[in-house]
């Protein structure tokens, strides 16, 4: 989906006069507009120069034909932004000429949208032309610098091209939401309004883009005809995704229906990604039951639709999976836990909750895509797909913070068991379901529980045992560490992973029974920098660095120290609020 500066179509009786009337774009928006044009044609000039090749006219016009269906095809806004679907047709195109003209073809591509607008022409709205060309091929351009070094860094095979087309989707979304929220607000609106309005709709444009990519896929290995029969229906999927399908949607009598459709999905994705990473039947079935069980757990509403164990379950799949082809199966999944916990919302938490958990699961694997495979930076990632759910589920950014432990409890699981293949991926899926009980037993844990916060007994015992043991246990692996020759990075993760535990269930102790602000924002500080601590340090345990036990016990410590005056608050018989 691709906002777009656009006319309000006239009645015909009124044609003439509305041909006629003057341009009354503001100054500061025809400024806006030509300086985004000069950019874009400068950065063609210099791609061209640099680069030294040009498009086949053949193959620029095959992929001008659905462009241009899609900018005579738009869905039409009170503040004079239409959205199109030329989203498939950019990204088709970016897949095509990688390995040719993969700078000039698709940024040329990306400047005939103002010119193939037969309404802009008809309506002499030059301006109007100038932002969408413009805008267009800077958003390409982004994309492109994604795009080519990830489909170079993973190989180039056709699951390489798909991961390295869903990762360039990413910063296509983002730009593009970027200079049309400037440009509404350049026209009077208040730029709160304007993200809140942009943002659900390019959320759009990423399955989008992974459409186009599959087309530009069978296009390369069947032929580019068939790429342009693919891409001829797309014009009509903004009509259809944002009117037609809410509308009917509203109408149904068992919205559930789209969440089984939508879980059923994601379990496709996983097999898919599971096969082109060559992964074996049973850690598929681990990987879609452990997404299951995650969406069992979740509670959902309208205020919260994306469940943040989504966001769990991306990461350990993503640590789990080869980096290469692995990002179908880290988005079905997420797509498989938002689906299983949607089943009994209405049918707007839905669908917010398919499209947030197909956000979050593309920033996961484009952030391991982009470099970031080593367990701190799986972190990292999580963290940034659990920063992209909150505009989209209405949660606080605080929630980045609290979810730490938690996402780097899940890395370290999956890293643990990459080398197991399906075996380990069992094991560590117990390990992590009984994990997430050990850390209800502390308080209302960071994602919004369905049953354990209700089941789990809340006593004074369970936070004790749950604490010490983990302690203890993370302390004598990390011990065993020094005596064992093999699979030193399983031990590792091992023992990175029980430490996290522990973090996990003391941050869920200060969530729950801290209240005095500054003593709660200094337990909760100590235990991220831990958790975070703990994460880097795993090269040092492989490699058996002193500094690195010292970084266990001190990260033990603090999930001791911190706890310690709150188990008491856990009380026999106390009952959650």
């Amino acid at each position: 989906m691709s906002p777009t500066l656009r006319h309000a179509a006239a009645p015909d009786a009124h044609l003439d006069l509305y041909v006629l009337r003057p341009d009354a774009t503001p100054r500061r928006v025809r400024l806006y507009a030509c300086a985004l044009l000069v950019l874009a044609i400068t950065a063609l000039v210099l791609a061209g120069v640099v680069d030294g090749a040009w498009p086949a006219p053949g193959v620029l016009l095959l992929f001008a034909v659905p462009l241009g269906l899609c900018m005579n095809r738009f869905v039409f806004f009170p503040n004079e932004v239409g959205v199109t679907a030329d989203a498939a047709v950019v990204l088709a195109a970016i897949v095509v000429f990688h390995d040719g003209a993969a700078w000039t073809g698709p940024i040329l591509l990306a400047l005939l949208a103002g010119p193939l607008d037969a309404r802009h022409w008809e309506a002499r709205a030059f301006v109007r032309m100038a932002y969408n060309s413009g805008s267009s091929a800077l958003v390409t351009l982004v994309a492109v610098a994604v795009f080519t070094p990830v489909a170079s860094a993973l190989g180039g095979s056709p699951g390489a091209l798909l991961a390295a087309a869903l990762a360039a989707a990413l910063p296509y979304v983002a730009a593009e939401s970027a200079f049309g929220v400037t440009l509404v607000v350049l026209l009077g609106e208040s730029p709160g309004t304007a993200l809140r309005h942009q943002l659900p709709l390019n959320a759009v444009a990423l399955p989008l883009a992974g459409y186009g990519a599959l087309a530009a896929l069978a296009g390369v290995e069947l032929g580019l005809g068939w790429t342009l029969v693919l891409l001829l229906p797309v014009p009509l999927a903004p009509e259809l995704l944002l009117v037609e399908l809410p509308r009917r949607l509203k109408r149904a009598r068992a919205p559930g229906a789209l969440a089984v459709v939508g879980g059923l999905v994601g379990v496709g994705m996983v097999t898919v990604g599971g096969v082109l990473v060559d992964a074996s039947p049973l850690l598929v079935v681990v990987v879609v039951g452990l997404a299951a069980i995650a969406g069992w757990e979740s509670r959902v509403d309208a205020a919260h639709a994306v469940p943040l164990l989504a966001v769990a379950v991306a990461v350990f799949v993503v640590a789990l999976l080869p980096v290469d082809a692995a990002a179908l199966a880290v988005v079905g999944a997420a797509v498989v836990t938002a689906g299983v916990a949607a089943g009994h919302a209405r049918t707007g938490t839905i669908v917010r909750g398919l499209l947030g958990a197909l956000a979050t699961g593309l920033v996961v694997a484009a952030g391991v895509a982009l470099g970031l495979d080593a367990l701190a930076g799986i972190v990292i990632a999580g963290a940034a797909a659990v920063l992209v759910a909150v505009p989209i589920d209405g949660r606080r950014p605080s929630t980045v913070v609290w979810s730490i432990p938690l996402l780097a409890l899940a890395a370290s699981l999956g890293v643990a068991a990459r080398p197991f293949d399906g075996r380990g991926a069992l094991v560590a899926g117990v390990v992590s379901v009984g994990a997430m009980v050990a850390i209800a037993t502390g308080g209302v844990p960071v994602w919004r529980s369905r049953r354990l916060a209700r089941r789990v007994p809340v006593s004074g015992r369970a936070p004790y045992v749950v604490v010490a043991g983990t302690a203890v246990a993370a302390l004598a692996v990390t011990a065993g560490v020094w005596t064992i020759a093999d699979h030193r990075m399983v031990w590792s993760c091992a023992a990175v992973a029980i430490a996290q535990t522990e973090l996990a269930t003391a941050l869920a102790l200060v969530r729950q029974w801290r209240f005095a602000p500054r003593r709660r924002a200094r337990d909760a500080t100590a235990v991220v920098v831990a958790s975070l601590g703990l994460a880097l340090a795993v090269p040092g345990l492989v490699d058996r660095a002193p500094w690195s036990a010292v970084v266990v016990a001190a990260a033990v410590a603090i999930g001791a120290l911190v706890a310690r005056p709150l188990l008491r608050a856990a009380a026999p018989g106390a009952r959650r609020p």
